[in-house]
């Protein structure tokens, strides 16, 4: 049994409603409530993608949704074909890998293409059917782990308007992230309630249930830690028994990754994903980096997503000041801790829950496992009552304040189209353009996979022939035209130095050199002269003369997506760098 809290030194606000047997409904509708404007934010980024593995149109027409739904880089013919139509840059690494096992995340969205297809605001509410339910599971898990009382309600409520839930709860394609963990939790609330009952049955079941959320996404792994957790902190029996407990569901992991890597699911050659069991010793390195900005951005709402647009100053900047908050925090909470074992166990699964989130790169949508412990334990924490100013702080932040945020960010995510659509929403839509191959001189790692994708599934504006990208938007350039067909690209600093354009190579592991050769899509690249591993200079040398109309030639501006001008030999124009970030005007540049 969870060791009992002290009472409140005075009852808290709505105390009769934090002890209500109903409360995980009442703070699963809260959630829901607080997510309804996903249902008018309709497809975004990797959406497009998925709908076209769905459809089976394009270059995704002998995809099997089933498996192949989360295929992105299959490190074989399918990146020869993405390459060969320019949909990946040339800066590509050879080995590209990002392949992961998703069958039960895809078959819901199999069944919203069967069911309800053309229709995203209804495939949003099947979304926010998961998110509620991993709401009220979370809260009858935390009154299993707090007890029945004030603390187990604070901490649901915390959870149910946290607003690091935004994307999983707003974007069609973390879905899966919703369903491994509603999955996980429930399989953890199985264990728990065998362990007590001394139910074998239910025990069995749960590592069933587990094996099965992990299927839908490698965030499942969060459940297993906070299992270690549990037993760790407040266990029934002794170490053989608790050791006893954990063995299924450790052998059930162990087959799962066995099989992940043996089928080769996993990430390889990106420096935004690692994979820790075939690089262990670079994954231990990001956790180094990755925790604390995790952990402050759970903790002190330090917006994480911005370290993918940081240079290497900035990063370094990042991960000491969310050090900083890490450590303030847990001082704030270091009482409470001591002395409550149901605080150790949940702090201890959000940290556990985090570790293996490292293996991508810091943003929100990964704290949706992590959040579930640090509510449980703010919750435990403001319960005790006379909280200090510092816990009142936290209280506000991830109460009031982050409801609002919530709102907020579930309506602003439409703005991931700047990112992921804006090719698309702002391209040509003559017809020539049918023949033709749209060359950005300037752009980034999405511009030509979404322009290509959306228009295989819309099919009312003409798809490019072909489709290229010479030098990243985020690093300024200047181009000349050195003769008929070469283009030389000398940037302002070396390019893929942010982290988000380390999606498609890691220049670490696979550095660059000078001199080295690389076959685009329709062009040759030469890498003249490179810093720190990075192409600094570039010549770009195209198989038919620049001026052909079979190329038509576009860049990324302060005033958004316009035609480059055509250069005479000689003759040279700059780019300014621009974040991806930008709104762009539509169709009406093109006009």
């Amino acid at each position: 049994m969870p060791e009992p809290l002290r009472p409140p030194r005075r009852p808290l606000l709505l105390h009769p409603l934090l002890q209500h047997e109903r409360l995980p409904l009442i703070a699963a509708l809260l959630a829901v409530i607080l997510s309804l404007p996903a249902l008018w934010g309709g497809l975004q980024g990797d959406d497009w993608f998925h709908l076209a593995t769905l459809r089976r149109v394009g270059l995704q027409a002998e995809a099997e949704p089933l498996l192949d739904l989360f295929t992105f880089f299959d490190g074989g013919a399918g990146s020869v074909a993405l390459r060969e139509a320019g949909l990946i840059g040339w800066w590509a690494a050879p080995d590209l890998r990002v392949v992961f096992l998703r069958p039960v995340s895809a078959a819901t969205h199999l069944l919203d293409e069967a069911l309800w297809p053309g229709s995203p605001a209804l495939a949003h509410a099947h979304s926010l059917v998961w998110g509620g339910a991993l709401v009220g599971i979370a809260a009858l898990l935390l009154r299993r782990v707090s007890g029945a009382g004030a603390a187990a309600g604070v901490g649901a409520l915390l959870f149910a308007v946290e607003d690091a839930h935004a994307v999983g709860f707003g974007w069609l394609a973390n879905r899966h992230a919703l369903v491994a963990l509603t999955l996980g939790l429930g399989a953890l609330l199985l264990h728990l309630d065998g362990r007590a009952a001394g139910r074998w049955g239910a025990r069995a079941a749960a590592v069933g249930l587990f094996g099965l959320a992990l299927l839908a996404g490698e965030s499942a792994v969060a459940a297993g830690a906070y299992l270690v957790a549990w037993e760790l902190c407040l266990g029934p029996g002794g170490w053989r028994a608790r050791a006893a407990a954990l063995l299924p569901w450790a052998a059930a992991l162990v087959c799962w990754r066995l099989g992940y890597q043996h089928f080769g699911f996993g990430a390889e050659g990106s420096a935004l994903y690692i994979d820790p069991g075939r690089e262990p010793l670079r994954f231990v390195g990001a956790v180094g980096q990755r925790l604390p900005l995790l952990v402050a951005g759970q903790l002190g709402q330090l917006p994480i997503d911005a370290w993918a647009l940081a240079s290497g100053g900035a990063r370094a900047l990042m991960v000491a000041v969310a050090t900083l908050i890490s450590l303030a925090g847990a001082a704030l909470l270091l009482p409470t801790l001591r002395r409550s074992a149901p605080a150790r166990a949940l702090a201890l699964g959000a940290v556990l829950s985090a570790i293996p989130l490292c293996a991508a790169f810091p943003m929100e949508r990964l704290l949706l496992a992590p959040s579930l412990g640090a509510a449980g334990l703010l919750g435990i924490a403001l319960a005790e009552g006379a909280p200090g100013w510092g816990l009142r702080l936290l209280g506000l932040l991830h109460g009031p304040l982050a409801a609002a945020l919530l709102l907020l960010k579930i309506g602003a995510l439409p703005l991931q189209g700047a990112v992921f659509g804006e090719a698309e929403l702002a391209g040509p839509s003559d017809p020539a353009l049918a023949g033709q191959r749209l060359v950005f001189v300037n752009g980034n790692d999405f511009a030509p996979v979404y322009l290509a994708v959306i228009r295989w599934i819309r099919a009312d504006a003409p798809a490019p022939a072909g489709l290229a990208v010479l030098w990243p938007r985020t690093t300024g350039v200047t181009v000349t035209r050195v003769d008929a067909r070469t283009l030389r690209l000398v940037g302002e600093g070396p390019m893929l130095d942010l982290p988000l354009e380390g999606l498609l190579r890691d220049p670490q592991s696979r550095p660059f050199h000078a001199g080295q050769q690389i076959a685009g899509a329709g062009f040759d690249v030469r890498v003249e002269q490179v810093e720190g591993g990075l192409p600094l200079v570039i010549a770009a040398r195209f198989a038919q003369d620049l001026d052909d109309p079979g190329l038509r030639f576009v860049a990324f501006t302060a005033d958004g997506l316009v035609p480059f001008p055509a250069l005479a030999v000689g003759e040279s124009a700059p780019l300014p760098a621009t974040l991806p970030l930008q709104g762009l005007p539509v169709e009406a540049l093109w006009r």
